[in-house]
């Protein structure tokens, strides 16, 4: 059995920060960086681009992951208030924000090639979403937890995630005491440290998280550029100056000409 336990936290702070996000928005959006983030340490090589596309308010969820351990995250709409931000923070359903119906797609790019799989939403809570991904797509039996606790409306407190993965050869014994292990120790009752001795499993490597966007002026510039010379004249002449904004960090980009 292969385990990769992560630790969110402080990339969730970052980007609810970034997106100054309303109380589910900031649940739907620690949950996915804490489940979705792992994925690109997962991989050999490139980016793993987790896109989740719902009839929910959130709409549309994406978590950009490398493997070098750099991660940047959006959320669609932000700002979606509900009955209980007056009340515990932690007892918003995700399922508000999700919907019923969904798509979740994950792309592995490396160099000028892409590929990866879409499964349809299975139980709209992201972390059942990601195991049914790995069976559906993947062919990898898989189990995923994630604990996400909010401190207030503003800040989160926790955002841990654990993937567990069976490995060809894995016994139905094996299978077994993980289905015991998960049901006697729910991640959300045990501190990272404490969890982490629980699984009592060989340290293979450990890897440094940083929240990084890899948007630029230039990058911005060439977006613009793709306008004819007609649209980019019309938008100076009505605001004086083209801006652009970047999904992901929120960072504005304005050129007076391209």
């Amino acid at each position: 059995i292969r385990v990769y336990l992560s630790d969110y936290t402080e990339i969730a702070q970052i980007a609810m920060n970034k997106h100054n996000t309303k109380p589910l928005a900031s649940l739907v959006l620690s949950t996915a960086i804490a489940v979705f983030g792992p994925l690109g340490l997962m991989k050999k090589n490139g980016k793993v681009t987790s896109d989740f596309k719902v009839d929910g308010p959130i709409e549309q969820i994406i978590v950009d992951s490398s493997v070098d351990g750099r991660i940047r995250a959006f959320v669609k709409n932000p700002s979606i208030i509900t009955d209980f931000d007056n009340k515990d923070v932690n007892s918003i359903p995700i399922k508000v924000g999700m919907g019923e119906k969904g798509k979740l797609q994950i792309t592995n790019a490396y160099q000028d090639q892409t590929f990866g799989g879409v499964v349809d939403m299975f139980k709209g809570d992201i972390t059942s979403d990601l195991a049914y991904y790995f069976d559906q797509s993947e062919q990898v039996s898989s189990a995923v937890v994630s604990d996400v606790k909010m401190k207030d409306a503003k800040t989160v407190q926790r955002a841990y995630s654990c993937i567990f993965q069976l490995l060809p050869g894995c016994t139905e014994e094996e299978i077994q005491q993980l289905e015991a292990f998960l049901h006697r120790n729910k991640m959300s009752t045990f501190t990272f440290e404490q969890y982490e001795a629980l699984i009592n499993g060989e340290l293979q490597a450990e890897y440094k998280v940083m929240w990084k966007c890899n948007c630029s002026k230039q990058r911005m510039k060439n977006i613009l550029s793709m306008l004819s010379e007609t649209e980019r004249k019309a938008i100076l002449k009505e605001h004086g100056a083209m801006e652009i904004k970047c999904n992901f960090c929120n960072q504005s980009y304005r050129f007076n000409d391209v």
